[in-house]
């Protein structure tokens, strides 16, 4: 136990005599965890944790694609008029939804509700 106590007052010590290099290891220190920390919960939330959403293995995506010289296949959204007419005539589907990068809107407990967009521009899924 005296051996340890020795080392822990000679890291004290040296530490001690310079300052510089002590603040300069432990800022390193603190932006390793910081990266490490940040990167972790990243990944976290876009692999691991599972979405939102209960059977999300019965989630499908539908797309539209375009061939173009440049880019080659284009994946497309759906208009509004598209979708709706989807939503009015297929009966395979429990319940169809859209959405774009500027508003999400979610089905849930019998209502129709919209995160960063006005309620207006969201529209409810055909329920069977």
């Amino acid at each position: 136990m005296s051996a340890i106590r020795y080392d822990l007052r000679q890291a004290v010590r040296t530490l001690a005599r310079m300052p510089g290099t002590t603040l300069l290891s432990v800022v390193t220190l603190g932006l390793g965890i910081a990266a490490a920390t940040t990167t972790f919960s990243a990944v976290y939330a876009a692999i691991f944790r599972p979405i939102p959403f209960q059977d999300p293995d019965r989630l499908l995506y539908l797309h539209t694609t375009r061939q173009t010289a440049g880019a080659g296949t284009v994946l497309l959204r759906w208009s509004l008029a598209k979708a709706d007419a989807l939503r009015e005539q297929a009966r395979s589907f429990e319940a169809i939804s859209t959405y774009t990068r500027s508003y999400v809107g979610t089905w849930s407990s019998g209502r129709w509700s919209c995160a960063g967009c006005c309620a207006s521009s969201c529209r409810p899924a055909r329920r069977s």
